[in-house]
């Protein structure tokens, strides 16, 4: 997910609030800080990883259209 790098501002923004609300004593706003980390995060991953499928599928291949089945 990080491996786009602008993307390392908004993730380095929300542990702040994170470390932010701990470091304040509020165990629910740190609790809130971090779910919404959490899906965000999700949700970054989920979308950057369609996008690198879908740039993998639309690059051209060398070998008259057929590629290797990834290994995983």
């Amino acid at each position: 997910n990080l491996a786009d790098g602008w993307l390392m501002p908004i993730s380095a923004n929300e542990h702040r609030q994170i470390v932010k609300a701990i470091a304040s004593g509020d165990p629910e706003a740190a609790g809130k800080a971090m779910f919404e980390h959490v899906m965000e995060s999700k949700e970054r991953t989920i979308a950057n990883n369609l996008r690198r499928q879908n740039a993998a599928a639309a690059a051209p291949t060398n070998d008259g259209g057929k590629r290797a089945p990834r290994q995983r």
